[in-house]
């Protein structure tokens, strides 16, 4: 059913326009299947457990996950203060911190799935797998480029963070230090 709309889609757009909007059609999809899910399981621990059981069971467990997603991003805060300290960049420790931020959210949003999952990400050991799965996605998009001297890495977008420099750009000399500038 859904392939003559597909066939449309893949036919009217170029290329690129495609893979956004067929991402947005599976991002769609994934909330509309979690939202499914979780009111299927929302219902059939409630006609087991009883409505306001279901409904206690909610709150308690967003209570409890939002006091750990703080005490565990207060830990993963140290560690990256503490790398940064020692001059290392915190790459494992900014997964985790963003994995633990993904986890609180997942915790204030009602329901079952999204509970279990969230706990899952602040779970140091089961948040150590998912950190793996991180890296291994993102290894594979990223690029290495040699270019004079100095290698830089960047995804797929053609150039280096920040953009390419233009041929005018300013060096330090046309640069103007507004700090030490008195106001007359």
């Amino acid at each position: 059913m859904l392939f003559p709309y597909m066939l449309v889609i893949y036919l009217t757009f170029p290329s690129r326009q495609v893979k956004h909007i067929m991402m947005l059609a599976k991002l769609i999809l994934l909330f509309l299947v979690t939202t499914l899910v979780e009111f299927a399981l929302m219902f059939w621990i409630g006609s087991i457990i009883g409505l306001w059981a279901t409904i206690g069971v909610i709150i308690v467990t967003s209570v409890i996950g939002g006091a750990m997603a703080r005490t565990q991003g207060a830990m993963i805060w140290f560690r990256i203060q503490q790398e940064l300290m020692q001059g290392r960049l915190p790459g494992d420790a900014m997964i985790e911190g963003l994995l633990i931020l993904m986890g609180g959210c997942l915790l204030v949003t009602p329901g079952f799935l999204t509970d279990f999952i969230g706990f899952a990400t602040l779970i140091p050991i089961s948040r150590g797998w998912m950190r793996r799965q991180v890296k291994n996605f993102f290894k594979g998009r990223l690029k290495v480029v040699q270019e004079s001297q100095q290698p830089f890495m960047f995804f797929g977008s053609g150039f280096p963070p920040g953009g390419m420099a233009s041929p005018g750009a300013q060096n330090d000399s046309d640069v103007i230090d507004t700090d030490d500038w008195e106001e007359r």
